[in-house]
C-alpha cells in the first residue's frame, strides 16, 4: 500500500489529495483551488456554457484495477452532462414560482433564466475508463435487482482512506445553492463511493442525485447505482417543523438531512465482475514474536512474566477471525502493517475487557462474572456491565500510554471505537432501541460518562490507594453507601495489581493480543492479611495510651 505524495502536475505544490493501493486497486485523490480565469475561459470554450461560480477543474476522484478498467470523476464530464438546450431547466410550475420570487428585479423569467440548465443539475455517474484489453461491451455495466450491500459496509473496518473532494458550486445568485461533491471510503475489503448532486432553489425545489459505487476487492464486484430525488420546497421545509429555528438554516444545506425528506423518483443500478486478479507479489514472513500469556491478577510486584516455552516454536496458524484478518493485513499491506493490525488487536484485547462482565440471558456466568455481579451484588444491566468494561480497558490504556508516540493515538482510538459499536450494537439487538435519535443521545451520555470515569480512575492512580477506591466506588458502585469496604480493597488491590504485571510485558506482549485478566476474589486473602504495619501501629498506640494511663496515676 502507498499513500499519495500531494503532487499533481499542473499544481504540484498545492494538492491536498491522497492515494493508496489495496490488493490490486489504486485510488487517488486531487484537490486543489479553483480555477483561474483563464483556466475558467478554456473550459467555458469546451462545454458551451459558463461554469458555475466555484469550479475545481483539477479537482478528481479515480479508481483503477491493474488490469486496466476504472471509473473517474471530474467536474468536466459531469458538466457535460448538464442540459445545453433549455428544455429540461424548470417546469412550467417552478418557473412561474421563480419568477414571481424575482418579478421587482426582472420583468419576466426570461431575463433570469439562461439558454441551458442554469442549477447546473447532472446525472453524473461517473466516467468508465478501460485499456485495450477491454472492448466497449466488456467494460460496460450490466443492469441488475442486487443491492449495494449496506450491512458489510456497516462493519467495524478500518478506514485505510477517507477523502471529500468538491467538483463544483453555486449559490443561484443567493437563491439557494446547486454543489456536486465526491466522498470516498477504503476499507481492507472493499471501497465505497458517494458521488451526490445537491440542488436548493430557495421557494421551489430541491434535487438530490446519488451516484453509489460498491466495490468488493475479493470477489471484484462492482455495483453502481443512481438514485434521484426531488420535493417541492415548501414541502421539504413543512418537514422541518419542531427543530429549533436556529438549526433551520444548516438544516437546509444538509444534504443527506434533505434526502430523507424527499421521495426517489428514479433509480437504477448496474453491476460488472472485474476478472481475477493477478498473484500477489509474497511478502516475506513477518519476524515472528514470542507469545507470552498474561494472567494479570496472579502477578506479583516481585514476579516478572515468563516467556511461553512453546512460544519458541514456529507461531501456530491463525484459527480466530481477528488473527486472520491481522494476518491478511500484514500480508497485504507489509508497509503499514502494524498500524492497521493494530485495529485487529486491539479488537482482540478489547473481547478480553467486555469478558470480564459478559452476561447473556439463559446463560451461567463465568468466574469473573460471578465476582462483578453476585459477589459485588449487582444486578447484570448494561450500566453494570460498562462500567467494569471500562475498568478493564483503561488499566490496558495506561500501559498503552508507554507505546512509542505514533502508536498512542490510533490504539486508544481503536479501543473507544471498539466500545461504542458494540454498545450501539447492543442498544439495537439487546434493547431494541430502533431510534437512532435516541441512540444518539444515550451513546453522548455514555462518551461523557466514559470520559469521566477514566479520568476519576487516572486521578487515583496518581494520588494513592484511597483516591482510586474512591473513584472504584463512584464509578462501580454508584456511591452506595452500604457498600462493603472488603469489596473496594479486594479491588483496588486488584487494579495495582493488574497495572504493576502490564508495566512489567514488554510492548511486543501487546502486539500480539495475549493479555488475560484473572479473578478479582484472587486478591482477598491478601486483603484479608493482617498488615505489619498495622500492627506495629496498634501496638504503638497501646504503648503510648498505657503511658499515659500512668502519667495520670501519678499525678493524682
Amino acid at each position: 500500500m502507498s499513500h499519495y505524495s500531494g503532487a499533481h502536475p499542473n499544481n504540484p505544490a498545492t494538492d491536498q489529495g491522497k492515494s493508496i493501493s489495496v490488493r490490486g486497486w489504486s485510488v487517488t485523490t486531487h484537490k486543489l483551488p479553483i480555477l483561474k480565469s483563464g483556466e475558467i475561459d478554456t473550459m467555458t470554450k469546451k462545454l458551451g456554457i459558463a461554469p458555475p461560480e466555484m469550479i475545481f477543474g483539477n479537482n478528481s476522484v479515480d479508481v483503477k484495477h491493474e488490469s486496466g478498467w476504472g471509473i473517474h470523476f471530474s467536474a468536466l464530464d459531469a458538466l457535460s452532462l448538464v442540459d445545453k438546450t433549455g428544455e429540461s431547466m424548470l417546469r412550467v410550475s417552478y418557473s412561474e414560482s421563480w419568477q414571481k420570487m424575482r418579478e421587482r428585479i426582472h420583468e419576466n423569467i426570461k431575463e433570469v433564466v439562461k439558454p441551458f440548465d442554469w442549477t447546473y443539475t447532472t446525472s453524473y455517474k461517473g466516467t468508465i475508463s478501460s485499456t485495450q484489453e477491454f472492448t466497449p461491451t466488456a467494460s460496460r455495466f450490466t443492469r441488475t435487482d442486487d443491492l449495494i450491500p449496506f450491512d458489510r459496509l456497516k462493519q467495524p473496518e478500518p478506514i485505510l482512506l477517507f477523502d471529500e473532494v468538491v467538483l463544483y458550486e453555486d449559490e443561484l445568485a443567493d437563491n439557494g445553492i446547486s454543489i456536486l461533491t465526491v466522498k470516498i471510503r477504503v476499507m481492507p475489503e472493499r471501497l465505497f463511493i458517494l458521488c451526490r448532486f445537491f440542488l436548493r432553489l430557495d421557494g421551489v425545489l430541491f434535487r438530490v442525485r446519488d451516484t453509489r459505487v460498491y466495490v468488493d476487492f475479493s470477489s471484484g464486484e462492482v455495483i453502481r447505482e443512481y438514485q434521484a430525488r426531488e420535493e417541492t420546497y415548501n414541502h421539504v421545509r413543512s418537514g422541518m417543523y419542531g427543530r429549533a429555528l436556529e438549526e433551520i438554516p444548516s438544516l437546509m444545506r444538509d444534504a443527506q438531512y434533505v434526502s430523507e425528506l424527499t421521495p426517489v423518483v428514479e433509480t437504477e443500478r448496474e453491476k460488472k465482475t472485474i476478472r481475477a486478479f493477478t498473484k500477489l507479489t509474497t511478502v516475506p514472513p513477518r519476524p515472528s514474536i514470542a507469545s507470552r500469556s498474561f494472567h494479570a491478577s496472579l502477578l506479583r510486584p516481585t514476579q516478572t512474566p515468563t516467556p511461553n516455552p512453546a512460544s519458541e516454536d514456529p507461531p501456530p496458524k491463525p484459527s480466530g477471525v481477528i488473527e486472520r484478518l491481522a494476518d491478511k493485513l500484514r500480508e497485504i499491506m507489509p508497509n503499514t502493517a502494524d498500524q492497521y493490525a493494530a485495529y485487529a488487536i486491539s479488537q482482540e484485547l478489547y473481547n478480553e475487557c467486555v469478558g470480564q462482565a459478559a452476561y447473556v440471558e439463559g446463560v451461567e456466568l463465568s468466574e469473573s462474572a460471578k465476582f462483578w455481579y453476585e459477589v459485588c451484588k449487582r444486578d447484570p444491566t448494561f450500566s453494570a456491565w460498562a462500567q467494569v468494561t471500562v475498568l478493564h480497558m483503561w488499566m490496558l490504556i495506561v500501559r498503552i500510554r508507554a507505546f512509542e508516540p505514533e502508536r498512542v493515538q490510533s490504539w486508544q482510538q481503536h479501543f473507544i471505537d471498539h466500545f461504542f459499536y458494540d454498545s450501539e450494537e447492543k442498544m439495537i439487538n439487546t434493547f431494541k432501541l430502533t431510534s437512532g435519535q435516541q441512540r444518539k443521545k444515550y451513546l453522548k451520555a455514555l462518551y461523557e460518562q466514559y470520559r469521566g470515569t477514566t479520568a476519576s480512575f487516572d486521578e487515583g492512580l496518581c494520588k494513592g490507594d484511597a483516591v482510586l477506591a474512591a473513584a472504584v466506588w463512584r464509578n462501580l458502585f454508584d456511591s452506595n453507601p452500604d457498600v462493603d469496604i472488603q469489596l473496594l480493597a479486594i479491588i483496588t488491590s486488584y487494579i495495582r495489581r493488574v497495572l504493576s504485571g502490564l508495566n512489567k510485558v514488554s510492548d511486543e506482549t501487546i502486539y500480539n493480543g495475549r493479555i488475560r485478566f484473572g479473578n478479582p476474589l484472587d486478591e482477598k486473602p491478601g486483603v484479608l492479611r493482617a498488615s505489619r504495619f498495622l500492627e506495629e501501629l496498634t501496638a504503638q498506640e497501646k504503648n503510648s495510651k498505657e503511658t499515659n494511663e500512668g502519667v495520670g496515676e501519678i499525678l493524682v
